[in-house]
């Protein structure tokens, strides 16, 4: 059973701000829906290593899946996420 370390609103953009800044680049272009090969293609990654990284966000936040781990950003405000979508661009 997975279990989230997530309580409150805003945790999950707090467990986010934690990571190297790699993994928040590969956070900020899942949640804008890539898939892990085109988000190697897009940071210019091998596609094991941003499979490792998916798998440490996924551990991070205790989710299993893509579906999980979106839901956890859902009430996140829009401008919370506009600020995660910047984090592939400034890191």
């Amino acid at each position: 059973t997975p279990r989230s370390p997530l309580h409150e609103p805003g945790d999950a953009e707090h467990c986010a701000l934690r990571f190297p800044p790699a993994r928040r680049q590969v956070l900020a272009l899942l949640l804008q829906g890539y898939a892990e090969k085109q988000v190697a293609v897009r940071l210019g990654l091998k596609d094991h290593i941003v499979h490792r990284h998916v798998k440490k966000i996924y551990k991070s936040y205790g989710v299993q899946s893509r579906a999980e781990l979106c839901g956890l950003f859902v009430n996140v405000p829009t401008i919370q996420l506009e600020r995660a979508s910047v984090w592939a661009l400034s890191s």
